[in-house]
């Protein structure tokens, strides 16, 4: 993902992660689908553990981050 280091990423969306079959396993801590976008309207979305979010006041709304933007770029 090439996420320009002068765009500002909007959380748009955090929605509860699809485990599919497979539930949670014992231990695993939850995830959430983040959705963000940028000025220019590119769209990313990926998981994110809850708790991260929480920690970091990051809700629906939230600008991403500068100094957490390495993040997303990894995922």
């Amino acid at each position: 993902m090439n996420m320009e280091t002068q765009s500002v990423w909007k959380v748009k969306k955090i929605r509860e992660g699809d485990y599919g079959c497979e539930e949670r396993q014992p231990g695993e801590k939850v995830k959430v689908l983040v959705t963000v976008e940028n000025e220019q309207g590119e769209v990313y979305t990926f998981l994110e553990e809850d708790d991260w979010l929480y920690e970091n006041q990051i809700e629906e709304g939230s600008i991403w981050p500068e100094e957490i933007r390495q993040r997303i770029c990894t995922i």
